[in-house]
This record gives C-alpha cells, structure tokens and sequence, in this order.
C-alpha cells in the first residue's frame, strides 16, 4: 500500500528557464506570498520582489507570471515591483 510521496520540504525555483519547473515555482512563491502577506507584509514583499528580480534578470517572459487579482486601493502597488 503507497501512502503516496512523503517530503518535509522540497526545492523551488522562481528563476529557472526550465519552462514547467521555473513557472511552477514563481506561482508557489506568489501564493505563499499572498498567504503570508497578513502574517509577515516584509516577507510577502520580499518574496514577490524576487520573483520579479529573476523574471527580469533571466528575460524570462512576464506571461508566465499568474495574473495578480487583489483588492489594491487606487495607486497601491501589486507588490511586484519595489
């Protein structure tokens, strides 16, 4: 009987060009991001910041990133961009 696969952590990268495996990994980071942002707003800023950091240095096209729907107030950043 398989009780399926078992980890207690397992690697992200937000930076990879490795076309599944880097976008799996910057939506992960996004979403952590969001779940952290009423717990730890530094974290959640600094995780978004990263995955922007290697969209941008790696040309990695902006369309893989997941499409943001927040409730920001008029003019209030997405957390994307510092």
């Amino acid at each position: 009987m398989s009780h399926g696969l078992l980890l207690k952590y397992f690697v992200l990268s937000p930076g990879s060009k490795d076309g599944a495996h880097g976008e799996a990994s910057r939506h992960a980071l996004l979403a952590y991001a969001d779940v952290m942002e009423g717990i730890n707003l530094n974290l959640a800023h600094d995780l978004r910041y990263w995955v922007t950091r290697c969209v941008d240095e790696r040309n990695i096209r902006p369309m893989s990133l997941p499409s943001r729907k927040r409730n920001n107030p008029k003019g209030a950043s997405d957390g994307l961009r510092p």
